[in-house]
């Protein structure tokens, strides 16, 4: 896999480089298909004749997808045009695999250095997959989704544009073949205190079960601790003091019950994550939650003024606030323009955005109106004041 990828990619690189082939290319992974092709033919050849009767329900389930999918991809077809759709995928996939941006740029190794965190604390197993023991025990099922989840993650790997959220479609793949594993562990707990697993695998699943509950109730007490002596709303506080006694008291069962550990670190575990959603929830607000200046520009728009977004229209949250459809404009020498003229005209955008714009000569420099709001600094800006009847609640 890792010459199959390699080469490839290298030949993806050499079209790149031929001007006639990569016009020819069509702005797609030309390398890679063509390599797809072949490698798919030589397993049709190689495929016994009796597997091969599968084939034909496979490919009618492939087509049928393609049917589904096919009225929306004519539409966004139709909505933004050819040449835009081909830009968009040749800058946001093509070159994301050879050629990493500042903000996705990481090591071969990042997606091994980051699932046990990002799955945890079940991620935390994950060196468990290693295992000769959970191989030769599991079945069909379970060595198909450690097969399918580690070769994602390894060709992932391999592209230079890296982030977490590319691998999610890996995780459940990954996260099912643990369900081994933890069947395992659960019997060994509550049934066979001397059974179960030897070796390493042991001594790593005894300390999974010893720490979590550990890790997870100081978690607890630290989010509490924060709540209670930070400014959020006294409802929040009572939700954290309140969650923070269930965490103890699960970790409490967790730690001294074998019987039941596995059940109380599953509580444990879903304690956290409503704890995490809930700071979320009410730490995002006032000036970091966005809603003003998404707001602001729903009136604006609602009394008929000329309102763009530079990004944040992609942000669901904006969007929602908003609560109409809203342009998008991303050509600065565009933007200037519509604000060197005489009607008004405003648009949104982060503080990156704001500062590259500002490098341009203005007779009359574009007004901050509202902001920077929220962690991405959202800037509102225009060339006229806001007007008094569409100033928003």
């Amino acid at each position: 896999l890792l010459i199959f990828c390699a080469a490839m990619l290298a030949l993806e690189g050499l079209i790149e480089l031929g001007e006639n082939l990569a016009n020819a290319s069509f702005g797609v992974p030309l390398g890679l298909i063509l390599g797809g092709v072949g490698l798919t033919a030589y397993v049709c050849y190689k495929t016994p004749v009796t597997a091969k009767a599968h084939l034909g329900p496979f490919a009618a389930i492939g087509l049928a997808g393609v049917l589904v999918a096919l009225p929306w991809g004519l539409m966004v077809l139709d909505a933004l045009q050819a040449d835009f759709v081909t830009t968009l995928l040749h800058e946001e996939v093509v070159e994301r695999t050879h050629t990493a941006s500042e903000i996705n740029a990481a090591p071969v190794f990042y997606y091994f250095a980051v699932l046990p965190f990002m799955c945890a604390p079940w991620g935390l197993l994950l060196p468990l997959h290693a295992s000769k023991h959970f191989w030769r025990g599991g079945g069909q099922a379970y060595h198909y989704h450690l097969l399918t989840g580690w070769i994602s993650v390894f060709l992932f790997s391999l592209i230079a544009g890296k982030e977490t959220k590319y691998i999610l479609p890996a995780l459940p793949s990954l996260l099912l073949a643990l369900g081994y594993p933890l069947a395992v562990m659960e019997r060994w707990l509550a049934e066979d205190p001397d059974g179960g697993p030897s070796g390493w695998e042991r001594t790593w699943l005894r300390r999974w079960t010893q720490c979590i509950p550990l890790v997870f109730a100081a978690a607890a007490v630290a989010g509490c601790a924060y709540a209670l002596f930070s400014d959020f709303r006294p409802s929040f506080k009572i939700q954290a003091l309140l969650l923070a006694v269930f965490t103890l008291g699960s970790g409490y069962v967790a730690w001294r019950s074998r019987k039941v550990r596995m059940i109380a670190i599953l509580a444990l575990t879903l304690a956290v994550v409503m704890g995490a959603t809930l700071f979320r929830n009410n730490y995002f607000t006032g000036e970091r939650s966005g809603r003003a200046i998404a707001e602001q520009c729903g009136a604006l728009l609602e009394s008929g003024h000329k309102v763009e977004a530079f990004f944040p229209r992609f942000y669901p949250n904006f969007a929602f606030y908003v609560g109409h459809e809203m342009g998008v404009e991303v050509d600065f020498a565009a933007i200037r323009e519509k604000l060197g003229r005489g009607e008004p005209y405003y648009i949104v955008l982060r503080r990156e955005a704001y500062d590259d714009l500002m490098l341009a000569d203005f007779e009359t420099p574009p007004k901050v109106l509202m902001g920077p709001e929220t962690p991405r600094e959202l800037f509102l800006i225009g060339n006229a004041p806001l007007p008094g009847e569409a100033r928003a609640r």
